[in-house]
């Protein structure tokens, strides 16, 4: 297994105590709209890929995140726990695994949604609130 990057460890542990609140594993991911304007929505964090830093969430493939992500497939996340006090925006861009991907290696992760998102984080911020 590679190496936990800081920002993941942080992360993994602010779910682990939050982990009592039904909220915790859901997030903001925000995309820009065909017309331009951003547009958010609550997901729900399905875990990382293997030995990666790539944040995975399912969506089923009628959603209008699809189409605005074939536009700009640029996203941003934002994760707030309630508990400690900490938030998480993260940024990258968006890979959408589907039938239609090339990588067949990627094709082989079950999920149970027409659609798989693999978000590549570049940019991390991470903030307390005390």
């Amino acid at each position: 297994m590679g190496t936990v990057t800081q920002w993941k460890q942080l992360l993994l542990s602010a779910l682990e105590s939050n982990s009592h609140l039904k909220h915790s594993p859901y997030f903001q991911f925000a995309t820009i709209g065909c017309n331009g304007r951003p547009s958010n929505r609550s997901v729900v964090f399905r875990g990382f890929e293997e030995n990666s830093d790539r944040i995975q969430i399912n969506t089923d493939c009628r959603t209008r995140k699809i189409e605005e992500l074939k536009h700009c497939p640029f996203a941003e996340i934002c994760w707030y726990f309630s508990d400690s006090w900490e938030q998480f925006r993260i940024n990258g861009r968006v890979d959408v695994i589907d039938g239609s991907n090339p990588d067949p290696e990627k094709l082989q992760v079950p999920f149970p949604c027409p659609l798989h998102y693999i978000i590549l984080s570049y940019k991390v911020s991470y903030q307390t609130y005390s």
